[in-house]
């Protein structure tokens, strides 16, 4: 149990910051506007320079990244295989069973990010970083995918694929590797600037994150939610552990990376993906609440079972 209060200590923050952000969306501190303008100022700017700003101080193995990156995209595609299962439940729809897996396959990169800071040493928070960089893509298109076969018909997919093209994290994470590959050093000034904005991407993108979601819909959770949002949250991280050292990782910290990012909940953004491409909103949104919620009781108790026994 000596894991359980640096684990304990790495989520509380996280808690904190989700609740102050719902709390501040129920007191109409920002209108609507207002909040996506800060949620695009943290996704576009704030998080971009901070993984800019950690990948010039902290060096990451790339045979390491390579196997670790192969071992989650193994973990996505079992739980996108997974997801199949709900086909048997009575009254399933083609766009509830998109909403799955999109909601399966889909992470939430603030909370893992943020858990990941609080928990790992630099290199590790780096990794992590890259790691979901290296996934969005591939969970975005599984569950594009998904969307595009079972949801609405007529979908346009343009915006998506500017998205994927464009995605600052992405973009982040190609100018930090070609930085650390070339070695260049950043000027005092500019390394200043990129820490200053930075220290802001995680609790301000937590509180964004915490406002956008719709607890409201949680009390109308059914078993069949709870199942699938307990699923997610509890078979993800363990595939991706195990998947992982199958590949021949076996270093702590690396693991416990994954481990993070496996348990960190259903992406928010995920919401805007499922209402665009013609799958089932309020089935997502619900989806994506409960995994917030639940998340932050099965997080705690997975990474303490991973860090401790399966690590």
């Amino acid at each position: 149990m000596e894991l359980f209060s640096p684990v304990t200590s790495a989520i509380i923050p996280v808690i904190i910051f989700f609740s102050l952000g719902l709390f501040l969306k129920n007191m109409n501190f920002l209108q609507r506007d207002g909040w996506a303008a800060l949620e695009k100022i943290v996704y576009y700017l704030a998080l971009p320079a901070l993984i800019i700003f950690m990948m010039t101080r902290h060096k990451i193995d790339a045979q390491d990244f390579i196997d670790t990156g192969v071992g989650l995209t193994v973990a996505l595609l079992a739980m996108f295989t997974l997801s199949f299962l709900a086909w048997f439940h009575r009254g399933m729809t083609g766009e509830r069973f998109a909403a799955i897996i999109l909601s399966n396959t889909s992470i939430n990169i603030y909370v893992a990010i943020a858990v990941a800071n609080s928990f790992l040493d630099g290199e590790g928070v780096t990794l992590t970083a890259f790691l979901l960089a290296a996934m969005f893509p591939i969970s975005n298109l599984l569950g594009v995918c998904a969307l595009l076969i079972w949801g609405k018909p007529g979908a346009d997919t343009g915006d998506f694929m500017s998205n994927m093209i464009f995605n600052p994290m992405i973009i982040a994470c190609a100018i930090g590797g070609v930085m650390l590959y070339f070695q260049i050093e950043l000027p005092e000034m500019p390394r200043s600037i990129l820490a200053l904005l930075g220290d802001t991407a995680l609790p301000l993108g937590l509180i964004a994150a915490g406002a956008g979601l719709e607890f409201g819909s949680v009390k109308d959770t059914t078993q069949e939610r709870l199942l699938w949002t307990l699923l997610r949250l509890i078979l993800l991280p363990c595939l991706a552990v195990f998947s992982c050292k199958l590949f021949g990782i076996h270093d702590k910290n690396v693991l416990a990376a994954v481990a993070i990012i496996g348990a960190a909940p259903t992406g928010t953004a995920s919401y805007v993906l499922v209402k665009k491409l013609g799958g089932d909103g309020s089935f997502s949104s619900a989806l994506i609440a409960a995994s917030a919620l639940f998340s932050f009781v099965t997080m705690p108790l997975i990474l303490i079972f991973l860090l401790s026994n399966a690590i």
